[in-house]
């Protein structure tokens, strides 16, 4: 590295910890930080570009001999894979959900799965579906729940459109704010004048009170307000 103390080592522990354990680069100088050893991230990203074309010849090597392969494989939630049916490749692209690999002849399967039986509900579908793609656990129970999540992802993408949902409206349970916990007015006052300061137990006759007071005031309550999440369940 020029006007620096560094020589090539660094380049190598570099390339190693980059390209060879996936360690990220923040975490790398963070690393090197922390053995007396700043380096900016900008120095690395310049200096990895100066190096590129040094790596050309080993790219070009690598690509030859991949084209030479009949299967592709690259680390991403889709990627093109080739299938075989009847005596005939067909090229695709698979889908990733929760995990697992979908071909397009899965989700063929599945989508007649749902119109030939109207009468399942979601959570039996996602039972089918899991037997008919031999989706399962190590124990040998279906993956239903990792499949019901799939299947909701599947229909937000447009893939497959699933019957309405079963379940019902849970009644509102949310505690009705009264007057009896109207905020009242600030008391400014020496503290040797307040009144006694008691604790009483909450029993039955005054737990709902209690409960008033918690959904009116406690801080948890009021950051989960602004942060309300919607479940909608099958």
């Amino acid at each position: 590295m020029p006007k620096s103390p560094y020589g090539i080592s660094i380049w190598t522990d570099v390339l190693l910890n980059k390209f060879h354990y996936c360690q990220p680069t923040h975490r790398l100088l963070n690393q090197y930080g922390e053995l007396g050893l700043p380096i900016s991230a900008g120095t690395i990203s310049g200096g990895l570009k100066n190096l590129k074309e040094l790596f050309q010849p080993i790219y070009n090597g690598l690509y030859r001999q991949q084209m030479t392969e009949n299967r592709f494989h690259q680390d991403e939630s889709s990627w093109k894979v080739f299938e075989e049916i009847i005596g005939k490749t067909i090229r695709y692209i698979m889908t990733r959900y929760c995990g697992r690999d979908f071909t397009p002849t899965e989700i063929t399967q599945i989508r007649a799965l749902i119109k030939n039986n109207p009468q399942f509900n979601r959570t039996r579908l996602s039972i089918e579906v899991c037997r008919l793609l031999q989706w399962f656990k190590p124990d040998g129970g279906t993956k239903d729940m990792s499949c019901r999540v799939a299947m909701l992802k599947m229909e937000k993408d447009g893939v497959i459109c699933l019957p309405p949902s079963t379940q019902k409206t849970k009644p509102d349970r949310r505690i009705k704010l009264t007057s009896a916990t109207d905020p009242q007015g600030r008391v400014v006052c020496p503290v040797h004048r307040l009144p006694e300061f008691n604790l009483k137990i909450v029993s039955k006759t005054t737990s709902a009170l209690w409960n008033e007071y918690i959904e009116r005031y406690h801080f948890l309550i009021q950051l989960c307000c602004l942060h309300t999440v919607k479940i909608k369940w099958f």
